[in-house]
């Protein structure tokens, strides 16, 4: 038994003895609360991270006004202001995140662990993925057409992210804008938020993880993109039991708008408008074939696993749970009462309102 369980083990015992496991609702609540009260916590690791990069942008720049060193205030621009938040935001925010396990009483490697994905299912899903993520993408500039016409203005989120213009800045562009990304967010929503939960409710679980995962995103553009993606990614992670799955389609849904934007520096727009559009529209025919096959095999083929069956997420459930395990559970009652929740919910609008303030500001609106 490994130090994180021993320990986990332990608290099990101390919450039975307390009487804290009286039935599986107080138990979903508990792993809510510990789940939301976590994620909360990122605002403030966001804000660390922010004064620590201000710090040494400051340092830096007053280096360069004494040494008139102007050539490579691009350079030092791009690497501070850029690489390193985005570098250190997901590797601390999925640090702390391992607290939720901990806290929340199950075990980290039932969280983190994959079966194997069959390979006609797991290439149908590459080849959904993508289509999804551009119809997701027009879902979220249609509701930004509606917002700006109140007057509601919206970020653009990728007018904000410098041009490499080296090849290893390149490299670094993809390292911290699709492979960390796609680890520290996949572990942390669909490791341990989902399948924390999952025993308790499905789609419950699906739903809460990606609300989640879109809130935390924090700009009115990007928050119904992800929560979309978000439901597809927690259905297959339940589906066939594998975090690796997710993992893998988030890092090809942000390879290739990272690889749009370095096609915008280095090719002539129209040029790029004219392969974006191609690209969208293979990935939308794409995607329906997938889609249609993916039904078909799943109704008719042999099923791997169905979203309703029951899926052996969390193995340390107490002796307390387990003599309840055929209790119903009202997910949206444990949700809506849990103050884990409300706390995240409130913290990230607080933060999406003060994105918007900020945006309005700088556009002198």
């Amino acid at each position: 038994m490994c130090f994180f369980d021993r320990l986990i083990s332990e608290y099990d015992v101390a919450l039975v003895e307390k009487g804290c496991f009286m039935n599986k609702s107080s138990a979903l609540k508990n792993r809510l609360n510990v789940s939301f009260g976590v994620i909360s916590s990122f605002s403030v690791v966001s804000v660390l991270i922010t004064v620590i990069y201000t710090i040494i942008y400051s340092i830096a720049f007053v280096i360069i006004e004494e040494f008139s060193l102007y050539a490579i205030s691009d350079t030092v621009d791009f690497y501070i202001s850029f690489v390193l938040p985005q570098f250190l935001l997901p590797i601390m925010t999925a640090v702390v995140a391992f607290l939720i396990p901990l806290l929340g009483s199950f075990k980290i490697r039932d969280c983190t662990k994959s079966e194997k994905v069959p390979i006609v299912y797991f290439l149908l899903c590459i080849g959904i993925f993508p289509g999804l993520s551009v119809v997701a993408t027009y879902i979220s500039y249609i509701i930004s057409a509606i917002l700006n016409i109140f007057g509601i203005p919206i970020f653009d989120v990728s007018s904000s992210i410098p041009m490499p213009q080296t090849p290893f800045q390149i490299f670094l562009l993809f390292f911290v804008m699709a492979v960390l990304p796609a680890i520290c967010e996949e572990l942390i929503y669909r490791g341990f938020l989902l399948r924390g939960v999952s025993e308790f409710g499905k789609v419950g679980a699906v739903v809460v993880s990606s609300f989640a995962f879109g809130m935390m995103h924090a700009t009115l553009q990007q928050i119904p993109f992800a929560f979309l993606i978000g439901l597809f990614l927690g259905y297959i992670t339940l589906r066939f039991k594998s975090i690796v799955l997710p993992i893998i389609l988030h890092f090809i849904n942000n390879f290739i708008s990272c690889l749009v934007l370095v096609l915008q520096y280095y090719l002539d727009e129209a040029l790029v408008n004219v392969i974006a559009v191609c690209l969208n529209l293979f990935f939308i025919i794409l995607s329906l074939l997938c889609a249609i096959i993916f039904v078909i095999l799943t109704k008719y083929g042999k099923k791997v696993l169905d979203l309703t069956e029951h899926t052996d997420v969390c193995e340390s459930i107490t002796d307390n749970e387990l003599s309840i395990e055929d209790e119903k559970v009202n997910f949206l009652h444990a949700v809506t009462h849990s103050w884990g929740f409300w706390l995240f919910t409130a913290i990230y609008l607080i933060t999406t309102v003060s994105n918007i303030i900020i945006m309005a500001s700088a556009s002198g609106i």
